[in-house]
């Protein structure tokens, strides 16, 4: 079902944000998402396109969030967003790259910075 693999690097701080990351881009996908996952391995993502909000309802574990527009700009970053719980809606967002916690600190990513997605299939 999920099967667009790719890498996400950010230019600013040079650094891999995640290195096996699948697209979901269809209504199904987008609907499951990560519902169906016990954990989130490291250097895992999920993005979630289109996407300007997530909820964590049904989650079984807390996850980074970082929301980008268009231009592969991060216009926003949620960090450690528990299950249960869920984001505010970012008008600006195009989608969102779903990341095991400690991932946006990891990356040093920031608002603004610059991503790019390396397409692996």
């Amino acid at each position: 079902m999920l099967s667009k693999i790719c890498q996400v690097y950010n230019v600013n701080s040079s650094l891999y944000v995640s290195r096996q990351t699948v697209i979901a881009d269809t209504f199904l996908t987008r609907l499951i998402g990560l519902l169906l996952t016990k954990k989130f391995k490291p250097g895992s993502g999920l993005i979630i396109e289109p996407c300007k909000s997530i909820h964590m309802f049904f989650m079984r574990y807390p996850i980074d969030v970082i929301f980008y527009n268009q231009n592969l700009e991060i216009v926003a970053l949620v960090e450690n967003i528990q299950p249960w719980q869920f984001t505010k809606v970012y008008s600006k967002a195009k989608a969102c790259l779903e990341l095991p916690i400690n991932s946006i600190r990891q990356s040093n990513s920031s608002i603004n910075d610059q991503l790019k997605i390396e397409f692996l299939n």
